[in-house]
C-alpha cells in the first residue's frame, strides 16, 4: 500500500514538475505580459490563473492553467481535483497541499511616471525595477520591487530568491522561470521643480507638497495629490485616504507615499521672454499662447507644442493626437503652459569696457577673444573655458560642464555675444558736484552726498544704501524689491564721480541755454528745451528725444537701435542765457561767443570750442573739457577713469568793428 501511495506521489510530482517547471532545453520564451481577468478589471503575474474569490471579485492562483476550487479560496495544479474536505489536490491515489489564491491587481494600474534608476540618467518603465547589469549601467525588470540576480542578466518577483544554478525564481516549494532584464532607457530630464516659496526644489518628476513644518517637501509622483496629514502624497487622480494610509481611485487602492525634504533652490532669475514685455520663473520657457501673448512652460529649454496651449521637456515631439510627449518608445504626459508675468525691466548691463551692453537680468563674461558675451543669469558666475557661465553660488564644473552647489548640479549655460553699448553720457546729480554713469540714478546716501544706483530711473530705498528697479517698490524688511507678486533682490548703490563741469550749452536761438551734456531741440512752442544727453536726437514730436545714433519711434515711444530699444526722454525747458559779451581771439581780428574758448586750427586761423576755458587739442580740430587732457588715439577727454567724448572746434566769427 505505502508502495502504491508513493508511486502515485511520484507520479502526482512528474505531473507537477511539467506543470511548474521547465528544463533548460525546453523552456518557453519568457512571458513578462500579465495574465488578464474575465471581468477585464483585473490582471495576475504572468504563470498564474484567474479564479473568483468568495467577494466575487477575481484572485490569483500561483500556478498556469489551474483548477479553481469551489470554497473560492484555494486552487490545484492543472490535472488535479479539489478535495475541499481534506484541503488538497487529489490526482487518482496521490494528494499535494492545495494553494491559496492572492488577491489580484487592479488592470487599469494607476500610472506614476517612469522610474528614475539610482545614476540620475537612465530609466524604466513604471511598474518595472532598476538591475544593474554586467556592464555596470541599468536595466529594467519588468516586475515591480523585483530581486535582481547575482549574474547581473535576470531578476525574480519580489518575495522570490534568485536560484542561479537552475535559472529559476524559488518561494518556499513553488519556482517559476527567472525575467531577463531590458536596457534601460535614456533619462528624459526636465530639470528641477522649483516650489511657490522660491526658495526650494524638487526633483524633475516629482511635486512639492507642504510639510507640518511649513516648508515644502518632494512628492516622488508629478502632479501628485498632496494629503492633508502633510506627511504623505498620493498619485494624480486618486485621493488620500489618511484613516488608512492608501490613495484610493474608485474600487482601486495602492499605498501612498512618504514626501522627502525639498532641496535649497539653486536661483537663476527669471527667463525674459522674446517681446521684452514679459518673463517667466527661471528654469522655464516662454512659449506663445493661442492669443499671441507668452505663457510660461516650466521646464527648461521645453518644446512649444503647436496647439499653444500644451508643452513637452527637451529631447521630445508633441504628440497632439495623444496628448503625450513622445522620446522613442517613452512617452509622459505634456504640460500645461500658464500665463507669463509681466517684466520688470531694469535697463542693460554696462560692461567693464564700456563699449559693450547685455540684456538686464544677464552678466558681462569675456569671451575668449578678449571681448564680452552675455551670460543669460544675474550675478553670474563665469566659467574658466570663457564659453559657459553658471548661476550665482555655484561652482564650474568644466569636466562634466555642470554647474554645482554642493550635491545639486545643474547643466551650465552658453553666453552670447553681447551687444554694443548705446552711450547716452554721465548722470548729472542734483547738487551739480557729482555724476553717475548712463543709465543709472543719483540716490542719496546716508552722508548726504549723491551715490549711483545701477538702473534707469530706479527707486531710491529710505535706508540710503539701496535702490531699486523703476515700478517696484523696497521692501527694506526683507531686502527685496516688490511689483505684485515677483520679488527681486535689491542692489547696492555705489559713490558717485567727481563731475567734469564743461559749461552751459547755448542753443541756436542765442537767447536760452541748456546744462552741459545735454541738447537743445526745439519745443512745439518754437522755443528750445533741453533734452538730457549729448549730441542727442530731437524726435519730430516736439517733446521727446533719443541718444545719439539712434532712431525714434515715435508709434512705441522709444529709442531704436538695430535690436536695442530704450524709453525715449522728454524735454525739459531751456534756461534763459545770461550773456556775458563775446570773447576776443589772440589775433585781435577774431572773436567766439561768451562760454567758449578760442582755440587754433590748423590752417593758423582761431576757431570757437563751445567751452569755456577749454583745452586746445594739438589735432587743430577738437578740444576738450578744462581739467581733462585729450586723447587723440581715442578722440576722447580723459579725467582720471572718466571719459567724455572731445568737441569739435567752430570757426570763429570776425570781430566786430569797433563803435565810431
Amino acid at each position: 500500500m505505502l508502495a502504491s501511495v508513493l508511486c502515485g506521489c511520484l507520479l502526482v510530482s512528474s505531473a507537477l514538475s511539467s506543470t511548474l517547471f521547465f528544463k533548460p532545453h525546453e523552456r518557453p520564451v519568457e512571458k513578462v505580459e500579465n495574465v488578464v481577468c474575465p471581468d477585464g478589471q483585473s490582471q495576475c503575474p504572468d504563470g498564474s490563473t484567474c479564479c473568483k474569490l468568495a467577494s466575487g471579485q477575481y484572485g490569483c492562483c500561483p500556478l498556469p492553467q489551474a483548477v479553481c476550487c469551489s470554497d473560492h479560496t484555494h486552487c490545484c495544479p492543472s490535472g488535479t481535483t479539489c478535495d475541499t474536505s481534506q484541503g488538497k489536490c487529489n490526482r487518482g491515489h496521490s494528494s499535494i497541499p492545495w494553494f491559496e489564491k492572492q488577491p489580484s491587481k487592479p488592470i487599469h494600474t494607476v500610472t506614476v511616471g517612469n522610474v528614475v534608476c539610482p545614476d540620475g540618467q537612465s530609466q524604466c518603465p513604471d511598474g518595472s525595477t532598476c538591475c544593474k547589469l554586467a556592464s555596470g549601467q541599468y536595466g529594467c525588470c519588468p516586475l515591480p520591487q523585483a530581486v535582481c540576480c547575482s549574474d547581473h542578466t535576470h531578476c525574480c518577483p519580489s518575495g522570490t530568491t534568485c536560484d542561479t544554478s537552475q535559472g529559476k525564481c524559488n518561494r518556499g516549494e513553488i519556482s517559476t522561470p527567472w525575467l531577463k532584464k531590458q536596457p534601460a532607457l535614456p533619462r528624459v530630464n526636465v530639470g528641477n521643480v522649483v516650489c511657490p516659496d522660491g526658495q526650494s526644489q524638487c526633483p524633475d518628476g516629482s511635486t512639492c507638497c507642504k510639510l507640518a513644518s511649513g516648508q515644502y517637501g518632494c512628492c516622488p509622483l508629478p502632479q501628485a495629490v498632496c494629503c492633508s496629514d502633510h506627511t504623505h502624497c498620493c498619485p494624480s487622480g486618486t485621493t488620500c485616504d489618511t484613516s488608512q494610509g492608501k490613495c484610493n481611485r474608485g474600487e482601486i487602492s495602492t499605498p501612498w507615499l512618504k514626501k522627502q525634504p525639498a532641496l535649497p533652490r539653486v536661483s537663476v532669475g527669471n527667463v525674459v521672454c522674446p517681446d521684452g514685455q514679459s518673463q517667466c520663473p527661471d528654469g522655464s520657457t516662454c512659449c506663445k499662447l493661442a492669443s499671441g501673448q507668452y505663457g510660461c512652460c516650466p521646464l527648461p529649454q521645453a518644446v512649444c507644442c503647436s496647439d499653444h496651449t500644451h508643452c513637452c521637456p527637451s529631447g521630445t515631439t508633441c504628440d497632439t493626437s495623444q496628448g503625450k510627449c513622445n522620446r522613442g518608445e517613452i512617452s509622459t504626459p505634456w504640460l500645461k503652459k500658464q500665463p507669463a508675468l509681466p517684466r520688470v525691466n531694469v535697463g542693460n548691463v554696462v560692461c567693464p569696457d564700456g563699449q559693450s551692453q547685455c540684456p538686464d537680468g544677464s552678466t558681462c563674461c569675456k569671451l575668449a577673444s578678449g571681448q564680452y558675451g552675455c551670460c543669460p543669469l544675474p550675478q553670474a558666475v563665469c566659467c574658466s573655458d570663457h564659453t559657459h557661465c553658471c548661476p550665482s553660488g555655484t561652482t564650474c564644473d568644466t569636466s562634466q560642464g555642470k554647474c554645482n552647489r554642493g550635491e545639486i548640479s545643474t547643466p551650465w549655460l552658453k553666453k552670447q555675444p553681447a551687444l554694443p553699448r548705446v552711450s547716452v553720457g554721465n548722470v548729472v546729480c542734483p547738487d551739480g558736484q557729482s555724476q553717475c554713469p548712463d543709465g543709472s540714478t543719483c540716490c542719496k546716501l546716508a552722508s548726504g552726498q549723491y551715490g549711483c544706483c545701477p538702473l534707469p530711473q530706479a527707486v531710491c530705498c529710505s535706508d540710503h544704501t539701496h535702490c531699486c528697479p523703476s515700478g517696484t517698490t523696497c521692501d527694506t524688511s526683507q531686502g527685496k524689491c516688490n511689483r505684485g507678486e515677483i520679488s527681486t533682490p535689491w542692489l547696492k548703490k555705489q559713490p558717485a564721480l567727481p563731475r567734469v563741469s564743461v559749461g552751459n550749452v547755448v542753443c541756436p536761438d542765442g537767447q536760452s541755454q541748456c546744462p552741459d551734456g545735454s541738447t537743445c531741440c526745439k519745443l512745439a512752442s518754437g522755443q528750445y528745451g533741453c533734452c538730457p544727453l549729448p549730441q542727442a536726437v530731437c524726435c519730430s514730436d516736439h517733446t521727446h528725444c533719443c541718444p545719439s545714433g539712434t532712431t525714434c519711434d515715435t508709434s512705441q515711444g522709444k529709442c531704436n537701435r538695430g535690436e536695442i530699444s530704450t524709453s525715449w526722454l522728454k524735454k525739459q525747458p531751456a534756461l534763459s542765457r545770461v550773456n556775458v559779451g563775446s570773447v576776443m581771439c589772440p589775433d585781435g581780428q577774431s572773436q567766439c561767443p561768451d562760454g567758449s574758448t578760442c582755440c587754433k586750427l590748423a590752417s593758423g586761423q582761431y576757431g570757437c570750442c563751445p567751452l569755456p576755458r577749454a583745452v586746445c587739442c594739438s589735432d587743430g580740430l577738437h578740444c576738450c573739457p578744462q581739467g581733462t587732457t585729450c586723447d587723440l588715439s581715442q578722440g576722447k577727454c580723459n579725467r582720471g577713469v572718466i571719459s567724455l567724448p572731445w568737441v569739435e572746434k567752430l570757426v570763429a566769427a570776425a570781430r566786430d568793428p569797433p563803435a565810431v
